[in-house]
């Protein structure tokens, strides 16, 4: 995920000096990516977060999508479940400085 937002960053620095960048994902690379990151855990003192089996959809128009089973708890008590996001992704380019924002 940081290498594609690098991308992005990269591209709308190139097209605010007049060059041009064009990078193509299809859905299968962006799941590829996405889960090479995963599973994903972080404890705090007796507080845990696992976030695994990530899934992308691309559902239609610009938006995009993650979905992902989440467990979260303290010491002895546990809470499952499957959590999802949708948001678009947007890209602005201002008076000659790039700005690119993810908008969920």
């Amino acid at each position: 995920m940081r290498r594609l937002i690098l991308l992005l960053l990269l591209a709308a620095g190139a097209s605010a000096c007049g060059l041009t960048f064009r990078r193509s994902y299809s859905l299968v690379d962006l799941n590829a990516e996405v889960a090479r990151r995963f599973p994903m855990e972080r404890r705090r003192s007796v507080l845990f977060v696992r976030l695994a089996n990530p899934v992308v959809t691309l559902p239609g128009g610009d938006r995009i999508g993650l979905s992902l089973d989440l467990e979260a708890g303290a010491a002895v008590t546990a809470w499952r479940g499957r959590a999802a996001v949708e948001g678009t992704l947007e890209y602005r380019a201002t008076d000659g400085d790039s700005t690119s924002t993810i908008r969920w």
